[in-house]
């Protein structure tokens, strides 16, 4: 049963990560340039940014990593300050991130797009804790989703220009990825993979904007599991709660015309599913 964890209206809700010392979920809002937080008893807090941010990852006491528009950053929640550790792509003036997450080593991957979402020009860059930056992947239209499988043998890394979601061989020490081949594609329909979790099945759990739903895929690209949600643009989701059973789904309300506004009143909101199956906790940058 899908029910309505947070009556919010994001604008584009992005990047939820669930912090299990603090029974917290932190997730943004993109366009509405706003970091989110709500614990299991309720309690909410928001933070207004400077500028876009699409991802985040936890490090020490109350810094956060964040990944803007323009870069990595620092963030400390106590001072509100940022603190840059990388640009992003200062050569492409219309490219921002669009989304980003830890790897099971303690790596921060972030990939970009072009933000009026026409041209290829974004790519994917891994960030280590002694701040290497490398570039794994270009020409990109949309990054979105990246997962790893409880092994770590294996990453997904999607691109909702091409409505395709692909699957790599990766290697741990330098990131290298290999073997591209396509793990699923909605081409055909309306339907885009946009965000996505991971369970301790090595099932991914991929939020399919313009789908209205979450779809669970099992390694070999099967589905074996469809959630319906209220609202037809969910844009990615994370798993947290006391038992890692709880799936957290953001969504958002950007681009719906007034009609569709009327109809999905919800859009915008956070919504949460109690499942069967441990969800993958995300690491934190270290």
């Amino acid at each position: 049963m899908v029910e309505v964890w947070h009556k919010g209206q994001d604008i584009l809700g992005e990047g939820p990560v669930w912090h299990s010392s603090e029974d917290a979920l932190y997730w943004l809002d993109i366009k509405g340039k706003k970091l989110q937080r709500r614990t299991l008893s309720g309690q909410y807090n928001s933070w207004s940014l400077p500028e876009r941010a699409s991802a985040l990852a936890f490090q020490e006491k109350d810094i956060l990593l964040l990944a803007t528009e323009s870069g990595l950053y620092d963030y400390t929640l106590s001072t509100d300050t940022m603190t840059r550790r990388v640009s992003l792509e200062p050569e492409l003036p219309h490219n921002r991130s669009n989304e980003g997450k830890c790897d099971p080593w303690g790596n921060f991957w972030c990939g970009t797009m072009d933000d009026t979402e026409q041209q290829k020009s974004g790519a994917l860059y891994r960030y280590t804790p002694n701040g290497e930056w490398t570039k794994q992947l270009d020409g990109i239209g949309i990054s979105n989703t990246l997962a790893w499988s409880p092994d770590g043998t294996i990453m997904y890394f999607a691109d909702s220009l091409e409505q395709t979601m692909y699957a790599f061989d990766i290697e741990p020490e330098s990131g290298k990825l290999t073997n591209q081949r396509i793990f699923l594609s909605t081409k055909g329909t309306q339907a885009t993979p946009d965000g996505s979790a991971m369970d301790t099945e090595g099932h991914l759990w991929n939020c399919q904007w313009d789908g209205g739903k979450v779809v669970r895929y099992a390694p070999d690209g099967s589905i074996k599991q469809v959630i319906e949600l209220p609202v037809s643009r969910p844009t990615s989701c994370a798993f947290g709660g006391k038992e890692m059973k709880t799936l957290f789904i953001t969504s958002a309300s950007v681009g719906l015309s007034e009609v569709q506004r009327q109809q999905e009143p919800l859009a915008g909101a956070v919504f949460a599913v109690e499942v069967a199956i441990r969800g993958a906790e995300i690491p934190a940058f270290t």
